[in-house]
């Protein structure tokens, strides 16, 4: 994937951000380049760049972490929605298992597949499609 490249694009409303954001640090570091048209651009800086998508990746990544250390009200609902998403995963899991017992395990649709996954991941065999082509992999088609 290192191949591929995308264009990061500021919109302008950095309102609600502790920082600004900046690609400055990007071209001082070699890995960016200015799309070109001066429509792109404001007065500082360029406003679209085209990187590399590991390295945009690096850089939004960097960006949340950065917002989530100065923000409280980002952390407390980063946490918040963890927690929610582990809480309705839980109850949904509870779900399955309790249809499972009364139906039997190959009688429910996603426990007689988290049986079967289980049961080639023993094995080390693939039970889908996806564990043999990744999905990321087939990204690389799209790339000419």
């Amino acid at each position: 994937m290192s191949h591929c490249t995308v264009l990061l694009v500021r919109t302008g409303d950095e309102s609600h951000l502790c920082y600004p954001i900046s690609f400055l640090p990007l071209f001082e570091a070699g890995l960016a380049l200015d799309v070109g048209p001066p429509y792109y651009e404001d007065k500082l800086e360029p406003t679209v760049v085209r990187v590399k998508l590991d390295v945009a990746i690096r850089f939004i990544h960097d960006l949340l972490n950065r917002e989530e250390e100065s923000s409280t009200d980002y952390k407390y609902a980063a946490d918040r929605a963890k927690q929610e998403q582990e809480e309705w995963c839980q109850s949904w899991v509870g779900k399955v298992i309790c249809h499972s017992q009364e139906v039997g395990m190959d009688a429910g649709y996603y426990s007689w597949l988290a049986v079967r996954r289980a049961l080639a991941r023993m094995k080390n065999e693939a039970f889908d499609i996806d564990q043999v082509y990744p999905y990321h992999e087939l990204l690389r088609r799209w790339c000419f």
